[in-house]
């Protein structure tokens, strides 16, 4: 009885122990989840915070990235306005704002060594953002041989020599050890006056501006039976340069240039053409043969029209009162002059143009071409001469040649100048356009602007050396001697003659970077016994004397004797003379004599020269970039 009294005790005992244990397990599960949840709640604020404070964050970012690109195009169009302004010829301030947003532009335009630099600043709400536009006004020409000779030919005597290739319009002529280092090639005879012309242009014939006109021809007929060599058209273009056009000369059929078929092929290059109208040369890569007293078309050949890049062709009309207008011929237009049966419109207008074309045979006579097995000869007629590699020609004799002789060859085609004369009058007006000389009874010669005499004359003498000069035109003379030195910062328009010697330096500024610089002269040049020429520094800048005189003898356009040198003579209607161990690193003109240990020495960067220009050539964009404020 008591025992069994004592077990209901113990499990009464165990019934409250196990109540009062799942009591408190149950109290401390509460504790936890009430625990957790508050972590929950909390870690959740902290979240809501932590994004409210992110997305305010990005709110205030997005908000700043806003006004910083708001700043960046009103950057924009400020350079964009700025080079729209220049571009067509419009009035540009040297500073000036442009307003947008509520807000503005401060926009800088400054000229830098034949540049112009165009910055543009904005600042919306603190964000300041800036950008730069470096335009280049370049003319570039590509020197591609140590000389380059028109019609009448070069001449080598007395141990003179060419390090380099020779590519010439008219005959060589080599005596007493005289060589060429490199190939020689001499294009078939071309004449010296055009055999149909029309100069007279008293009115505008636009080509490639719209697609009813994008291709145009003008009739000729010729007054001999010969091969077309060259062409020359008196053309401008826009401010935007087109692209390069095919020209051609076809037969007539009835009345219009004949579809399809070419009697002459060249390439007009578009880098030659300038803004103002000036005559641009065009040779034949391969022509037939055109038959005295027929009709032929001198067809501009272009691919695409363009409203804003276009050529302007100089014209005048058929029915001149004064009796210019060219009888045998006449201008049409078409959108397609190679299609079948295509649309040609006439204008009653004559295009100004020449046509040269084929009269002699020429030669390589004497001397050495090449040299250590490289080398080739190209020319109708090499006699007496040593070639180290290959020949090509139609006649030989007396001639040992290292390589393959290749008779029957074709004779090469005359190569233009790479400097057209449209180009040359743009070098001409980038002088011009900084005003001529001061001209005094007594001028002093390192006066800043400078001062010439009475008769338009500079002279730079003795060991003076004259402030950054350019562009400027000297109406008369320009003469500089013994040891002075002239600091070039532009173009320089030449008048009357150059004398340089003894010592003396021009070179350029150093704000010309990689870009050459050019004196135009338009009398004769003579420099003697040492007188240096040289770029900005920079290994791509040249410095080059250019003449326009037509002179070939008594004297030369271009003389250089006594040890002078030069960088880059360019005789475009006379004659170079070099003599007495005088040298140079390129020629260009219409005759080049060599004599007396005279040397060229030819440098691969020739092939790609820049020269500084003015406003009115063109600017074409180097660099555009975002800038630190």
């Amino acid at each position: 009885m008591e025992l069994r009294c004592f077990g209901e005790n113990i499990k009464g005992r165990e019934k409250v122990f196990r109540g009062n244990a799942g009591q408190a397990s149950r109290q401390t599960s509460g504790q936890a989840a009430l625990i957790a949840v508050a972590l929950m709640l909390f870690s959740m604020m902290a979240l809501i915070a932590a994004a409210s404070t992110l997305a305010l964050s990005e709110s205030k970012i997005a908000e700043l990235n806003y006004q910083s690109n708001r700043s960046y195009f009103l950057a924009e169009s400020g350079l964009e306005d700025a080079l729209y302004r220049l571009m067509r010829g419009k009035p540009t301030p040297a500073s000036y704002s442009l307003s947008l947003y509520g807000e503005s532009a401060a926009i800088n335009v400054s000229d830098a060594g034949g540049q112009k630099h165009i910055t543009s600043a904005a600042n919306l709400s603190g964000m300041e953002r800036a950008g730069k536009i470096k335009l280049i006004n370049a003319l570039g020409a590509s020197f591609r041989y140590g000389a380059q000779v028109g019609y009448l030919g070069l001449e080598m005597k007395n141990h003179a020599k060419i390090i380099g290739s020779v590519y010439s319009n008219g005959s060589i002529d080599m005596e007493n050890q005289a060589s060429i280092t490199g190939d020689a090639w001499v294009a078939g005879g071309t004449a010296s006056t055009p055999n149909q012309e029309q100069t007279s242009q008293t009115s505008d014939l636009n080509v490639r501006d719209v697609s009813s006109r994008r291709d145009a021809a003008q009739s000729f007929v010729p007054t001999i039976t010969a091969e077309p060599r060259k062409i020359a058209l008196y053309i401008k273009r826009t401010a935007l340069a087109p692209s390069d056009a095919s020209v051609r000369i076809v037969a007539d059929e009835n009345g219009r240039p004949e579809d399809g078929n070419a009697i002459a092929n060249g390439n007009l290059n578009a880098s030659n053409v300038t803004t103002n109208y000036g005559w641009v040369e065009v040779t034949f890569n391969s022509a037939g043969l055109l038959t005295q007293g027929t009709t032929y078309w001198l067809v501009m050949d272009n691919s695409s029209d363009n409203a804003s890049r276009y050529y302007i062709w100089g014209g005048n009309p058929e029915a001149d009162a004064d009796g210019n207008n060219y009888v045998p011929g006449t201008f049409k237009y078409s959108p397609d002059w190679s299609n079948n049966s295509p649309t040609w419109t006439s204008a009653a207008y004559d295009a100004v143009f020449k046509i040269y074309v084929g009269e002699t045979n020429t030669f390589i006579e004497g001397g050495t071409v090449g040299q250590g097995g490289v080398g080739d000869a190209h020319a109708h007629t090499i006699r007496d001469s040593a070639i180290a590699h290959d020949a090509y020609y139609q006649t030989i004799s007396n001639t040992t040649v290292g390589g393959t002789q290749y008779s029957g060859s074709s004779n090469p085609a005359p190569q233009n100048f790479p400097i057209s004369q449209a180009q040359i009058d743009q070098f001409k007006a980038d002088g011009d356009a900084g005003g001529a000389c001061v001209m005094k009874q007594n001028p002093n010669p390192i006066a800043n602007p400078i001062e010439c005499d009475l008769d338009g004359d500079y002279t730079l003498d003795g060991t003076l050396v004259a402030i950054t000069t350019g562009p400027i035109r000297i109406p008369g003379n320009l003469k500089i001697k013994n040891s002075a030195t002239l600091n070039m910062g532009g173009t320089i328009h030449v008048g009357g003659k150059l004398d340089l010697g003894n010592d003396c330096t021009i070179k350029l500024s150093s704000s010309y970077g990689s870009l050459s610089g050019v004196i135009v002269v338009d009398g004769t040049v003579e420099i003697e016994n040492k007188c240096d020429l040289l770029g900005s520094g920079d290994p791509q800048s040249y410095f080059m004397i250019l003449t326009t005189s037509p002179q070939i003898s008594g004297p030369a356009a271009i003389k250089l004797k006594n040890h002078a040198s030069s960088a880059i003579l360019y005789a475009s209607e006379g004659a170079i003379q070099m003599e007495n161990q005088s040298g140079l690193k390129e020629a260009v003109g219409q005759k080049l004599i060599l004599e007396n240990e005279a040397t060229v020495t030819y440098e691969t960067g020739l092939q790609n020269v820049n020269f500084s220009s003015g406003p009115s050539g063109g600017w074409e964009i180097n660099g555009w970039e975002e800038i630190v404020p």
